[in-house]
């Protein structure tokens, strides 16, 4: 690139006219950048733009004061605007940049000769895309422009890609809760506010075992969530059934599905851990309580509840109790071989435990990290499908199963 050509995502095109319809008009891939000059000192302005013009931007306007710059702005619509900080009148050049900023993601280079400390801490606080000392050299203020214009086109395109992940977080139809590494609250979904019945706000920062309250419906006593094991040794867990998530007001959910698994970088550090629930659909519950009114009708109302049902549960599995406690033993006992780095004895116990029930999604899925762990991936892959032919709406599995198939397939091309 010569020194005066423009970046090579413009080229340069004919002058276009003052108008106000240009900025909707043009595309930055098809005619020069647009620039606004906001400089109270008229000679200097002038020589800066047509050092501008020499190396093929288009300079839409020059304002004098914050409130002219503003109406410039508006009405042309420009790519970057240089911003002398120190303008007559009741608004100086950050107090533009910041009604500006907070509307438009342009960005803003701000034009200054000297100022005190404080006023330099109020201009990067607006994040401001450079500074340009003046007098100018034309040579630095083209590559500093350039710079901008690059910098702002990666910011775009990263601001998109949040504002869409986003999205798509806070509207999955499931509850997603995420943790950082100390176990604190970074971030909650819609759908997960929504039956917690509290805002994320009054909960980001807050320890995950002091806000999320579980109930085990069965035994009647208070379920903790094995967050230490899953952020200090990556351990996926599945929550067993009969579980209840229960909400700020009381009211609570029987979770249909749930997992708690770590979330890891390219390099495999855990960086934080990752609950994520499918409630059951029907009536929301207190625990504490066999009559409970649905959420939205009047208190009065006489409304059967599944803790009823819960009780009516517990005798109709009163012959199979001691074979879930020695299951959940079991589980326990691997759970501890595989904190303890001992993967052989852990798939000894699963390998017995198959033995007496041989559709166990939990024992399968389980089965299948261990021996992902172990590096061991085509048995791993077996297993996540016997998990999934036991459990096929399980996504924490058919995730299991895709990173298996993603490594396997990338080891094949290798080969």
């Amino acid at each position: 690139m010569t020194e005066n050509s423009l970046p090579a995502e413009y080229s340069p095109g004919p002058d276009v006219q003052r108008a106000g319809c240009f900025h909707n008009a043009r595309s930055p891939s098809a005619v020069r950048p647009v620039l606004l000059i906001v400089e109270d000192e008229a000679i200097l302005a002038e020589d800066l733009k047509e050092a501008l013009q020499e190396y093929g931007y288009h300079v839409c306007a020059i304002a004098q004061t914050g409130e002219e710059a503003l109406a410039e702005f508006y009405e042309f619509q420009p790519d970057l605007v240089l911003m002398d900080i120190n303008l007559p009148g009741r608004l100086d050049g950050i107090d533009v940049a910041v009604r500006i900023t907070k509307d438009f993601p342009v960005p803003v280079l701000y034009l200054t000769a000297f100022s005190d400390g404080e006023t330099i801490t109020r201009a990067m606080n607006t994040n401001p895309y450079g500074f340009l000392v003046k007098p100018f050299r034309k040579e630095t203020v083209h590559s500093t422009i350039q710079v901008a214009l690059a910098r702002n086109r990666l910011d775009t395109i990263i601001r998109g890609s949040r504002e869409w992940i986003d999205l798509t977080f806070r509207n999955i139809d499931r509850g997603l809760i995420v943790m950082d590494k100390e176990g604190k609250i970074a971030l909650i979904n819609s759908f997960a506010e929504r039956l917690l019945g509290v805002q994320f706000s009054a909960l980001h920062g807050n320890a995950f075992d002091k806000e999320i309250r579980l109930h085990d419906a069965v035994f009647h006593e208070h379920y903790v969530l094995p967050v230490r094991s899953v952020l200090d040794e990556g351990l996926i867990t599945i929550i067993p059934s009969d579980i209840l998530l229960v909400s700020g007001r009381g009211m609570t959910h029987r979770i249909k599905e749930g997992t708690i698994s770590p979330i890891l970088d390219e390099l495999g550090s855990i960086h934080g851990a990752l609950f994520v629930f499918t409630p059951e659909t029907g009536l929301a519950v207190d625990p504490w309580s066999r009559k409970t009114p649905v959420e939205g009708e009047s208190a009065g109302e006489d409304t059967a509840y599944p803790l009823r049902e819960a009780a009516s549960l517990q005798g109709m599995r009163i012959q199979d109790v001691k074979g879930d406690i020695a299951i959940s033993l079991s589980l326990e006992k691997a759970n501890l071989c595989v904190l303890l780095g001992k993967y052989e004895e852990a798939l000894g116990i699963y390998d017995l435990m198959l033995r007496s029930d041989p559709d166990n999604f939990q024992i399968w899925h389980n089965l299948g990290v261990v021996q992902t762990r172990m590096g061991r991936l085509v048995e791993a892959l077996r297993s996540f499908e016997r998990a999934l032919a036991a459990n096929p709406g399980s996504e924490e599995t058919l995730r299991c199963r895709t990173g298996v198939q993603t490594i396997l397939s990338m080891k094949r091309r290798r080969d």
